[in-house]
């Protein structure tokens, strides 16, 4: 319970907030396909395709169990905002002090994503021995 209420207020949440932005760059990337410019068209969706996949896998880790696609979905979400979040942390002058609320939602989508991959990393199941105890197909 506890894990899933904090991906969500300090993931899910952080990150969808994020997503306005790259959902405005999908639409404003599909008016520049229709006009003619084709690789920065192109550019702009995976780029906001890809920070809504990030955003969507941390809406859906807390309830599912270790699944690759979700696995991905945090990856690319975590490619996608690592440049913000190197900014945000790094070099904290680039924001002022009223960006407090969009500095927090650069850090703790990418905190939480990688403590989920951690986790999932740490935990990952224990491969089982696939050579058969059983002797029964020995030959005599």
């Amino acid at each position: 319970m506890l894990p899933a209420a904090s991906t969500i207020l300090f993931g899910a949440l952080p990150a969808t907030y994020l997503c306005l932005l790259p959902a405005a760059l999908i639409v404003k990337s599909i008016q520049a396909l229709a006009g003619g410019d084709i690789l920065p068209g192109l550019l702009g969706l995976l780029y906001g395709f890809t920070a809504l996949y990030g955003a969507m896998s941390l809406w859906l880790v807390p309830f599912t169990v270790r699944n690759p696609i979700v696995i991905t979905g945090l990856v690319a979400g975590m490619l996608v905002i690592s440049p913000i979040t190197y900014a945000a942390i790094f070099k904290p002058h680039l924001y002022d002090r009223e960006d407090w609320l969009y500095t927090l939602a650069t850090i703790l989508p990418f905190v939480v994503a990688l403590t989920w991959l951690a986790y999932f990393a740490i935990n990952k199941p224990r491969l089982r021995s696939s050579i058969a105890t059983d002797d029964s197909d020995v030959g005599d």
